[in-house]
């Protein structure tokens, strides 16, 4: 664990507010695609309001970016992961997102 920052439980830092859903853009191929808005509202109005939700949003903030990368150059991939986000921003409109 050496180099890691280590927070106390009040300190967790929460990632900056309307920044990136890095897979999400990715797939759709634009910050603009409609789906994009109903996860950043369930990001926002859901998930940054408790520690555990903070927590993961900081999370994927690290890892995404890479994995974003390699599906932004392959189609079958953003169709693949489309197709797993779909049902997903389906549910979250379906609950007022």
């Amino acid at each position: 664990m050496a180099g890691e920052k280590i927070y106390c439980e009040r300190h967790v830092p929460a990632p900056p507010p309307r920044s990136g859903c890095f897979i999400a853009t990715a797939a759709y191929g634009s910050p603009l695609a409609c789906e994009l808005d109903v996860l950043r509202a369930y990001r926002d109005r859901k998930m940054l309001k408790s520690k555990a939700g903070r927590m993961m949003v900081f999370a994927y903030y690290k890892i995404s970016p890479p994995i974003a990368s390699i599906i932004a150059r392959k189609e079958m991939l953003k169709r693949i992961i489309r197709n797993w986000i779909d049902p997903i921003v389906d549910f979250l409109k379906g609950r007022g997102f």
